[in-house]
């Protein structure tokens, strides 16, 4: 597949609608990255990078210069603009112009480079980009670039057949409802979110990220430590910014806004910084659960557990090697397993006032499947998978913020687990006397609860839940 090129048309080299950039809200004016390299380094920088043949070389190198203001990051994406606009036959003049655009003030500020660049992506594009960069800005962890391809591939089909389509949301009230299970067919469809997205080649596919990112992503193989840098396949390594002025941009500027599309009507505004940071936290919670809820992950059940005995303590022997195989096959499970708890506590709605009640009908749906894959994954038997040993299995680098004892949320979720747990337990038990009603008179009976039905259990949470 053919990547477009960043500056193939005239039509990226135009100026921004200033209608488009009066319809902030609630976003901050970056201020430029403090001065990384000396003017002597910018200078010499831009002197061995700018293109011999440019138009008025001296001129453009004087003003970039001028608007870098020893911000090396600034200077490397200017020279690399005007070196693509002069091989596709701008003169220099216009390149002087799109300078201008690129930074009304000076020193120049990254975020208004970052603006301009992402207003050349296509409606569909900045649709896609705007999923990219959710994933990766947001993420706990870097992903990989398999990994982003299918977080992509399933954001886009949970969206299908939805009302909105690309721009379909999820909040506080539906980011739990999973009214069906998908299949890995239904990520495999086309359509026009997933349209060019290369699937075949991590080659392609990292081009294509390239393009759709504007060049503010990385690959980077250092940030898995014991990895062989220099054997590690493509697919395996890890994205990042190419610098934190574009994870501010995102996080406390103006990025998401920038792919959103211009709102309609003459009062209307896009939405704040901190509630596009929510509304992306809900998206990719809501993704973590679909892909938990898929059809193909029915070994993740613990259906073999009813043979093992009911008193069993401690992870099940063997459990590392059963997950061995759905996680080499799909290894975004392993993202979503360590860092569900880190997605579900991300909105601040729900880090406040956590839906203890529609979390555990969610965890205990169909013989309690998220809950049994889930804690699956995470290694632990049915019975070694209480509340306390969960929460301790995850409360680690950025999860481990959210559960702090500010927020309540670590003591109402281990609330909803331990009900959870006992679902769990109730229901194995059940099977397992079903299966050898012979030996039921030798199977100890949990107490402490344990033989509440499921609904007794959720409904006495209706009881207690604090908000």
């Amino acid at each position: 597949m053919a990547v477009p090129d960043p500056a193939a048309t005239a039509k990226r080299h135009t100026r921004i609608d200033p209608k488009m950039m009066s319809s902030f809200s609630g976003s901050v004016q970056l201020p430029a990255v403090i001065p990384e390299y000396s003017a002597e380094d910018i200078d010499g920088y831009i002197e061995a990078r700018l293109a011999e043949d440019i138009e008025e070389r001296s001129a453009l190198a004087a003003r970039m210069r001028e608007k870098a203001g020893g911000v090396q990051q600034w200077a490397i994406m200017a020279t690399t603009i005007a070196n693509e606009a002069s091989q596709d036959g701008i003169s220099g003049e216009v390149i002087m112009g799109m300078l201008d655009d690129i930074a009304p003030t000076t020193p120049a500020r990254m975020d208004d480079l970052y603006v301009w660049k992402l207003s050349r992506l296509s409606p569909v594009e900045k649709a896609q980009a705007l999923v990219v960069m959710q994933w990766v800005v947001l993420a706990p962890e870097a992903l990989r670039l398999n990994d982003l391809l299918v977080a992509l591939r399933l954001t886009f089909a949970m969206r299908r057949n939805k009302k909105g389509g690309l721009q379909h949301t999820w909040d506080e009230n539906t980011v739990l409802d999973l009214p069906h299970s998908l299949s890995l067919r239904d990520l495999a469809e086309n359509d026009e979110a997933s349209a060019g997205i290369p699937t075949d080649s991590p080659t392609l596919f990292w081009k294509w990220v390239q393009h759709i990112s504007q060049g503010m992503l990385e690959l980077d193989s250092s940030a898995r430590p014991e990895a062989k840098i220099q054997n590690e396949p493509l697919g395996k390594k890890h994205l990042r910014a190419v610098h934190d002025s574009v994870l501010r941009f995102f996080r406390r500027g103006r990025g998401f806004q920038t792919l959103l599309a211009p709102p309609s009507g003459p009062k209307a505004r896009l939405p704040s910084t901190d509630r596009m940071i929510d509304i992306s936290n809900y998206t990719l919670l809501h993704a973590c659960l679909e892909f938990l809820n898929m059809t193909e992950f029915n070994q993740l059940d613990w259906n073999r557990e009813a043979e093992s005995p009911i008193g069993t303590d401690g992870p099940m022997l063997g459990a590392v090697g059963q997950i061995e195989m759905p996680v080499s096959s799909y290894s975004f499970l392993r993202y979503v397993a360590n860092n569900l708890v880190f997605h579900l506590l991300c909105p601040r709605q729900l880090r406040y006032f956590l839906p203890q009640v529609k979390l555990l009908e969610l965890l205990t749906a169909n013989n309690c499947r998220i809950w049994r894959r889930w804690t699956h994954l995470l290694g632990f038997s049915i019975h070694a998978a209480d509340s306390d040993a969960i929460l301790n299995d995850v409360n680690k680098g950025k999860t481990q913020r959210l559960l702090q004892p500010v927020y309540g949320a670590k003591y109402r979720l281990a609330r909803v687990l331990r009900r959870a747990w006992k679902i769990a337990i109730s229901q194995q038990q059940e099977k397992t006397l079903t299966r050898a009603p012979s030996k039921a008179a030798r199977l100890p009976r949990f107490t402490a609860g344990f033989g509440l039905s499921s609904d007794s259990i959720i409904a006495s949470l209706h009881t207690i839940e604090v908000h």
